[in-house]
């Protein structure tokens, strides 16, 4: 189902359900995934990039650790890493 800038998915590997949306745009965060979700806001959404320009206006800071990882590891098999968001992120 797709409802203006998110999408609501079924994931078959875990019958459950799923949210997806642009993590750069506020309405689509805070009013489609939280608001379906009915996720409270200090409850923090993970965000899938494909590229380290990605992370331009999401995060507060990449460290050079952080860095090394994407650099040894992508791409290639998913990595996780945490990151402090920017205090204008969604």
């Amino acid at each position: 189902m797709l409802k203006e800038s998110w999408l609501l998915f079924q994931q078959r590997l875990y019958m459950d359900w799923g949210g997806g949306g642009d993590a750069t745009n506020v309405e689509a965060v805070r009013g489609g995934i939280f608001a379906a979700k009915e996720r409270p806001f200090f409850d923090p959404l993970i965000v899938h990039i494909a590229e380290l320009s990605q992370l331009d206006g999401l995060v507060a800071e990449v460290s050079n650790q952080a860095k090394a990882l994407m650099e040894q590891f992508w791409p290639g098999p998913p990595l996780t890493l945490v990151m402090k968001k920017t205090s204008t992120g969604s």
